[in-house]
């Protein structure tokens, strides 16, 4: 049988909605307990979150974390506490219902899970030099990583500017990966040393796209498990 997990709400108040009577409800007393339970159950297809105190923040890694456990997974949010729903409408496979009574339909409708999970090592090691200076290289530590660019925290000083040409080797499981890119963004301490570099890349070949994104699963996983580390500590 399917199973829903419910967040923010305390099953004392019952099921939300009219829900599918062919189908069980969890409810999680906290995020950890409802990773868990995921976890260990290979019936989840749905999450039910009610906001209440969540922030905007704390929502949109919530559904990066239920994603990486299941990539379709349906996430239903009642957005009638949420101010700001223009962060969520477009985000796959979330859907948001201001009426309770909506929440069935939306059920009903799912279709049958499978699991999808990868992992890769993290933290990311990147080497990195100007391409007009490709003897003087550098190391880093990238920070966060999408398609379109990278933020690298780095170690030794340099005279890097906005606009500047960067040539990069990422460190990836068994092989390394190369890119190029402009820098757009600088992080200067107070001591007026650069700490962080943000890069655009110029190009991304289609399977550094997936490489990257193999990378970006992997740092969920890192902060879904700092979170149920966490959620037991306390």
């Amino acid at each position: 049988m399917k199973t829903t997990i419910v967040i923010g709400r305390d099953s004392k108040n019952g099921k939300p909605g009219d829900i599918p009577i062919r189908r069980d409800v969890f409810f999680a007393k906290s995020k950890s307990e409802a990773y868990l339970y995921h976890i260990e159950n290979s019936r989840i297809d749905s999450y039910i979150i009610y906001p209440g105190d969540f922030s905007d923040q704390d929502l949109e890694s919530m559904i990066a974390h239920i994603h990486y456990l299941n990539e379709i997974i349906t996430i239903i949010i009642y957005k009638p506490e949420i101010e700001n729903t223009k962060l969520f409408e477009d985000k796959k496979n979330v859907k948001l219902v201001g009426r309770e009574e909506d929440i069935s339909g939306i059920l009903k409708t799912l279709p049958e899970i499978h699991r999808d999970n990868s992992r890769v090592r993290w933290p990311l090691a990147v080497n990195y030099w100007e391409t007009a200076k490709p003897k003087e290289k550098y190391h880093a530590i990238v920070l966060s990583i999408s398609s379109s660019g990278c933020f690298m925290q780095v170690k030794e000083k340099n005279d890097l500017e906005i606009d500047d040409m960067l040539s990069m080797t990422f460190s990836f499981k068994d092989f390394d990966f190369y890119s190029e890119g402009s820098i757009v963004r600088l992080k200067i301490t107070e001591n007026q040393i650069i700490d962080g570099v943000g890069v655009k890349f110029s190009h991304t070949s289609p399977q550094t796209k997936k490489c990257i994104q193999e990378i970006i699963n992997e740092k969920i996983l890192v902060e879904l498990m700092e979170t149920l580390e966490l959620e037991h500590r306390e």
